[in-house]
């Protein structure tokens, strides 16, 4: 029986297609901002639950009879929406337009298909009428079956991109602070070498004073 709770059903099922069975992973397949570690404690706390549990059980044994799809069945779905292209149900008419082709129509193509409308009408009117029959037709949505397929084999990097980017902010503010902290050193050396500079000037006019003093006593 599924479970009250919608996201409790997700964990199971997500549960139910991992092939390792983690449980901490599946929990965080419907709660996905949770930590490892709180994964972990949620979904040990979600087995002891009976109801959980059971029905945990009950889509184990659907599973083993051919009832729920494995985890591999779910991908290899998954790529045959994604694969959908136009040209497996079109075909260009005498005059270049577009006509559609379901003679050959696939098992795997028609999974594609999410539906499919037939209208008939009249065109003209008396003796000119003929019967115009009008299809319709929508593709499963080929850009989210390719997002579902992206995702499980982790090809897209948002999540590591702004990670980086904090990293390149921390480090352009390290360099700032780095230089301010040189600028203030630089500084520091020029008053440095200044006053060493006033000294040894004081030093030698003090001696130079010293040199005129002796030289007036000597006349």
């Amino acid at each position: 029986m599924i479970l009250a709770n919608a996201k409790h059903e997700a964990v199971a099922l997500a549960y139910l297609a991992d092939p390792e069975k983690i449980g901490w992973r599946a929990y965080r397949r419907a709660y996905p901002k949770s930590s490892r570690h709180t994964a972990e404690n949620c979904f040990s706390r979600l087995m002891k639950k009976e109801e959980f549990a059971a029905r945990i059980a009950e889509l184990g044994q659907k599973a083993a009879q051919g009832a729920v799809m494995t985890a591999q069945e779910v991908l290899e779905e998954l790529s045959r929406l994604a694969r959908t292209n136009m040209q497996d149900y079109m075909r260009p008419g005498l005059d270049g337009n577009p006509a559609l082709h379901f003679s050959d129509l696939t098992r795997d193509r028609a999974a594609a298909l999410q539906e499919v409308t037939v209208e008939t009408f009249m065109d003209g009117g008396g003796e000119e009428a003929r019967e115009v029959r009008k299809v319709k037709f929508k593709p499963a949505d080929k850009l989210r079956a390719l997002d579902l397929v992206g995702k499980h084999h982790a090809l897209f990097t948002e999540r590591h991109v702004h990670e980086l980017g904090g990293v390149a902010e921390r480090l352009a503010a390290a360099l700032l602070r780095a230089e301010g902290e040189g600028n203030a050193n630089a500084r520091a050396d020029r008053d440095v070498r200044r006053r060493g500079h006033l000294r040894k000037a004081a030093r030698q006019e003090g001696a130079a004073g010293d040199a005129r003093k002796q030289a007036r006593w000597a006349r």
